[in-house]
């Protein structure tokens, strides 16, 4: 068992890896696995960009009409714990590696980009794992420098995960609206054109 590190993209996950290694390290599929002097047994895992998003509407079992865009779907308006969200096309190989990895850690370490995407793109990677792993102990690296000297200060003085949760509490709201909206009114207006020839 070990110390998972999920940074937010491939470079920066090998950067984390090879300042916390002492030396250059290599990528085993998606994952780079060391003995660090901070943590002992460490993975560093990355996702790419977004791993994990919401998916369109016509994976709601209740939806009316899923063949075809159609008014009686509108407004389609699913409640927030109710969203469904799946793995981006092309990046299921990577997500289970993230997903492996994250759920056989005896801790984690977001360390995806310090800021309000940065945590919504752990927290919904997050949310498809077992939900086992919200017992697990989570630590937040927050450091805007990709510098070794900074990668190892930050990483020896972690924040508490639940300190930054309220960015992605923000950035999931902003999330969910932009697509509800984005997926209603595009419907909408199409349908109404249509009918206008």
């Amino acid at each position: 068992m070990a110390v998972v590190i999920l940074a937010e993209k491939p470079d920066q996950g090998k950067k984390f890896a090879s300042a916390l290694a002492g030396k250059a390290v290599r990528d085993s599929g998606g994952k780079i696995e060391f003995k660090s002097e901070i943590f002992g047994d460490t993975i560093v895992t990355w996702g790419i960009g977004h791993l994990v998003g919401l998916s369109l509407p016509e994976k709601y079992e209740w939806l009316q009409n899923k063949e075809r865009w159609d008014l009686k779907n509108l407004p389609f308006l699913p409640a927030v714990n109710e969203m469904k969200y799946e793995v981006s096309k092309g990046k299921s190989k990577q997500f289970k590696t993230v997903k492996a990895c994250l759920e056989r850690a005896d801790e984690i370490i977001i360390a995806t980009d310090p800021d309000r995407e940065g945590e919504n793109i752990a927290y919904n990677i997050f949310k498809l794992c077992k939900k086992s792993i919200f017992d697990k102990p989570m630590k937040r690296l927050w450091i805007n420098s990709l510098q070794n000297k900074e990668i190892i200060k930050g990483f020896k003085n972690l924040r508490e995960a639940s300190e930054t949760v309220s960015y992605f509490q923000e950035a999931n709201a902003r999330q969910i609206a932009d697509f509800l909206v984005g997926m209603n009114y595009t419907e909408l207006f199409t349908l109404k054109l249509r009918e206008r020839g």
